[in-house]
């Protein structure tokens, strides 16, 4: 089982993996990056999951909506290549949501789009033993 300073890492190596594939010009900027306690009641309340999020900057694009149809495509054959589980598929838009699963280490990924065509990643680690360090700095921009 993973801790809380080696899931960071990992997390963000499943992100850079995901980035490089798409192969587009993409800048990142870092979000949220913390540790959550699972509920109480699922009896698991010494572990952790570790998140990551990310929000993708592209160019300008005449249509934002085509251009991300196109990176949320690329994006599925990718992961299904490599062997992620396919969790969510939601085309619909304007919040389109692609959540994937690694089941060799539990890692779920999504890339989603907001109502303006904005998007983003988040990454959640399967529950991992806490450490209680601050979480690294990012290491994707």
């Amino acid at each position: 089982m993973l801790d809380e300073t080696q899931a960071y890492p990992r997390a963000e190596q499943h992100l850079r993996d995901a980035v490089t594939a798409l192969d587009a010009d993409i800048r990142l900027e870092p979000e949220l990056r913390n540790a959550v306690s699972p509920p109480p009641e699922s009896g698991q309340s010494h572990l952790v999951n570790v998140e990551v999020s990310y929000v993708a900057k592209l160019p300008e694009s005449d249509d934002v909506f085509a251009r991300n149809r196109g990176l949320f495509e690329r994006l599925k054959k990718w992961w299904l290549g490599q062997g992620y589980e396919l969790v969510t598929d939601n085309p619909s838009e304007p919040f389109t949501v692609l959540r994937v699963a690694d089941p060799h280490d539990g890692f779920v990924i999504a890339l989603r789009q907001g109502k303006i065509g904005n998007l983003w990643f988040t990454v959640n680690s399967p529950l991992v033993t806490p450490t209680g360090v601050e979480p690294p700095p990012p290491g994707l921009t």
